[in-house]
């Protein structure tokens, strides 16, 4: 995988969180869009 790839997953996986108001842990977010 390359970087660009990753940052642009890694920023989804924050919005997740954020839009679940920190409810999320990383590894949830991760899991939906994985």
């Amino acid at each position: 995988m390359n970087i660009h790839s990753e940052a642009r997953i890694m920023l989804k996986i924050r919005e997740e969180i954020h839009a679940s108001k920190g409810h999320m842990t990383i590894e949830q977010a991760a899991s939906i869009l994985m």
